[in-house]
């Protein structure tokens, strides 16, 4: 398990989905940063 900001990231997740327990990133966000980023 990842840890960002101190928020533990799910596994067992989609990277965008997983992305959004950070406070502050939505789901568009998250999603943007998994496009630009190539994830």
């Amino acid at each position: 398990m990842a840890r960002i900001a101190g928020i533990n990231i799910p596994d067992n997740k989609h990277a965008g989905i997983s992305l959004t327990y950070i406070f502050g990133v939505g789901r568009k966000t998250a999603l943007d940063l998994c496009d630009t980023t190539g994830v």
